[in-house]
């Protein structure tokens, strides 16, 4: 009997971005469409965007009572159709049977307003709602749901700070106590985006009979108030749950990348509502058997802006148009052997390619190489929680491969090494800027990644613009330091004894003699040991041999030491009443890392372990310090008074890095000269070589120009005998602390 006067509504939005998501001061603009069965009269059609966050919940048994709370941020109305008389129905229009098409624009105010969310006890909302009055009718309504972000940068320095947290406690049982058990774990950082993969590093020690598991919880905590915070409902969950391996009885373990996975639907942390939050958290619990398991608990923030890609991370996550001008940017160089390693001295030659979706005024296109140790870890001392921290650079080296100045009647232009001269606005498209410089002569300690600390070198570009965050790519550079081969102590052969006469469930005497040909052995090489044992006892005896790794973190006085073993193998066990005489080759792991031995926060050592099996009884052992060496060889230069193997605490002020012996002299060799007269582009990015017949083959690699390094500038940093690469002539220009040709 009654037909429906509205066949059809809907409320689309132009597209600000992929997920529809809006923030403070954005512009909305859209359409309502609607059909109408027949001919009717409206009074007005208005426009209504809302945000507003509200609560309830309700406490006790019989006599229940409920709590609620409500606030209002704005309310927006825009009419589309208004009617101007007072009387009923007197101004209204009239609407033919048919579809009709409404275009609406708005502006979402500024404020500090908290990010869509719904949860167990309340929601923060934000909603467009259109309402059609008629004469003689309530009020039609239709209403659609928006997407609010309220924008946290991971990159505030609070949230960029690592953090570290350590725990411990021993089993009792009546009298009896067993060994201590205790982690300390540490984070990257503390704030992450959705999606993103959090990095957790521990370290386990078990003292106890039992098998512990380690687990890690990544945890929402959702707090609803009252008006006066007086009273307030705490509700939690796990979102992400990650079990590690087992921690075996009387054993340690090392989680150096163990990964957890963020949700991508993951709401962000709201702590800019008075009556609701919405923290996280990151638990970290070593599960004991029998007994309360032992914690840590790290805070976290859920950010909506990731760390060092807000331009990118905008425009791919939230879609924000208005970050899309850089597409990408990226750093990579050229490997100059087979394992891609790097030494003091060696030439890095690489490129920023540059990818833009529309043109860009820049102020400056800059790289930058870094070398530094970091060690960091915690202790627990009582109630109070001290973190211990030391940091020694090697060096920093920028290079500004275009920079902004002033250029006078010109305006702003940017100039390259050469001091040629370009706009500062960067067309559309791709672009490639190479770049080349010298590692700093010194004795630096190779790349090194440990439980509580690491050897890191690093080339970084950046890339400036007004009012923008910068745009930066990071490339990690594989360090190797080069070898001594000529200290006395690496050649020398190692020796030790060891006896023991036995008492308990066994009789007689054992003993052990092992020597090996050296200190000092290469990544892969073979180490050959000899052992002569003597088993006089009535048992057979198994001889083992282990290779040890020692790591030493030295921060404010303390030290802390982590060791674990590399490789261990059993031997065929010795009859009771024989000798034997044994040859054993131990294969060291290729990628083992290098032992470092003269920094003075980090130390990395290595011990062979070579002891008998001996039931219900001590092991005789015996321990010989070794020095891990690169696999491929390097110069040679003996440097007397160097000591090697395991140092006691309080032997590690040795001399940093910070100030590098005298460069040797420049060598023999010139580089290559231009095959001929090259003139430079006349603006950034790329360009065509002269088109003159057998003068050049077509250059593919754009950017700024500059020329070849005057010869005899740098010196010759090979092994004896062979050549040094090339650097191409013209291609890649210099850093200016380095040194750098006339242009």
């Amino acid at each position: 009997m009654f037909q429906q006067t509205f066949k059809s509504f809907e409320i689309n939005f132009d597209s600000l971005n992929e997920r529809n998501s809006f923030s403070c001061g954005d512009i909305m603009s859209g359409r309502i469409t609607f059909e109408t069965s027949k001919e009717i009269k409206v009074d007005s059609i208005i426009i209504v965007v809302k945000g507003k966050v509200k609560v309830s919940w309700t406490t006790g048994g019989k006599r229940k009572r409920t709590h609620s709370a409500r606030v209002e941020y704005f309310t927006i109305k825009s009419p589309l159709i208004e009617g101007n008389n007072v009387a009923v129905g007197a101004g209204s229009k009239v609407l033919r049977q048919g579809t009709h098409v409404y275009p609406f624009t708005l502006q979402i105010p500024q404020g500090n307003f908290p990010s869509s969310f719904k949860g167990f006890h309340g929601m923060v909302m934000y909603y467009l709602q259109v309402e059609i009055r008629r004469p003689w009718h309530l009020v039609k309504e239709f209403r659609t749901d928006l997407t609010f972000i309220s924008h946290v940068d991971a990159n505030h320095p609070q949230l960029l700070a690592p953090l570290a947290s350590a725990n411990e406690k021993m089993l009792c049982f009546l009298c009896c106590a067993s060994g201590p058990i205790s982690m300390n774990v540490r984070l990257e950082r503390k704030g992450y985006v959705p999606g993103e993969k959090i990095k957790i590093m521990a370290e386990f020690e078990n003292g106890s009979s039992r098998t512990l598991v380690p687990k890690v919880l990544l945890i929402q905590g959702q707090t609803f108030y009252t008006m006066s915070r007086t009273t307030s409902r705490h509700l939690s969950q796990v979102l992400v749950k990650v079990e590690g391996r087992p921690v075996m009885p009387y054993s340690s373990d090392v989680w150096r990348d163990q990964m957890l996975q963020i949700p991508f639907n993951i709401p962000l942390t709201i702590s800019n509502c008075q009556i609701l939050e919405v923290a996280y958290s990151l638990l970290v619990r070593l599960c004991i058997p029998g007994g309360r398991d032992l914690e840590v608990n790290f805070p976290l923030v859920i950010c909506s802006i990731p760390v060092y890609s807000y331009p990118y991370f905008l425009h791919t996550f939230f879609g924000r148009t208005m970050s899309s001008t850089v597409k990408n940017i990226s750093i990579s160089y050229d490997a100059i052997n087979e394992r891609n390693t790097f030494s003091s001295g060696d030439f890095i030659t690489g490129r920023i390619i540059l990818e833009l979706a529309k043109d860009a005024e820049i102020n400056s296109l800059s790289v930058k190489a870094k070398g530094k140790t970091e060690v960091l870890w915690t202790e627990r001392h009582n109630k109070n929680t001290v973190t211990y921290h030391a940091k020694e650079k090697y060096f920093s080296i920028l290079q500004h491969v275009l920079q902004k100045q002033s250029g006078g009647d010109h305006g702003a232009v940017l100039t390259d090494q050469c001091g040629e001269t370009y706009s500062n606005v960067i067309v559309a498209g791709s672009h490639v800027y190479p770049f080349t410089f010298q590692i700093p002569h010194g004795d630096m300690p190779s790349s090194f990644n440990g439980v509580h600390g690491k050897v890191i070198y690093t080339l970084e570009a950046k890339l400036s613009r007004s009012m923008r965050f910068p745009s930066k790519a990071k490339a990690t550079l594989n360090f190797v330091s080069k070898p001594d081969m000529s200290i006395p102590q690496l050649m020398s052969p190692q020796y030790g004894t060891k006896s023991k006469k036995m008492k308990l469930f066994t009789s007689g005497n054992a003993s052990i003699n092992i020597s090996t040909e050296r200190m000092g052995y290469m990544q892969g090489e073979g180490l050959k040991i000899i052992a002569e044992i003597e088993n006089s006892s009535s048992r057979a005896l198994a001889p083992k041999y282990a290779i040890y790794q020692k790591q030493s973190f030295f921060a404010r006085g303390k030290r802390r030491v982590s060791t674990m073993e590399i490789l261990k193998e059993v031997g065929e066990p010795i009859p009771p009443s024989t000798n034997q005489k044994i040859t054993k080759v131990l294969n060291i792991p290729p990628d083992l890392p290098i032992s470092i031995l003269k920094c003075p926060i980090l130390k990395v050592e290595y011990k062979l372990k070579v002891y008998l099996d001996v039931p219900y009884a001590t092991d005789p052992e015996i321990k010989v310090p070794l020095v891990i060496l690169p696999a491929h060889g390097f110069s040679q230069v003996a440097q007397p008074g160097t000591s090697a193997g395991f140092q006691q605490y309080g032997n590690s002020n040795q001399a940093g890095w910070n100030n590098y012996p005298p460069q040797p002299a420049p060598g023999p060799y010139a580089p290559p000269s231009a095959p001929g007269p090259y003139a430079p582009p006349s603006a950034p990015g790329p360009y065509a070589p002269p088109s003159a017949p057998g003068l050049y083959a077509p250059q593919a690699i754009p950017g700024p120009y500059a020329p070849q390094p005057t010869p005899g500038m740098y010196p010759s940093q090979n092994a004896p005998g062979t050549q040094p690469p090339e650097v191409p002539a013209g291609i890649y220009p210099s850093l200016t602390n380095v040194g750098k040709g006339p242009c």
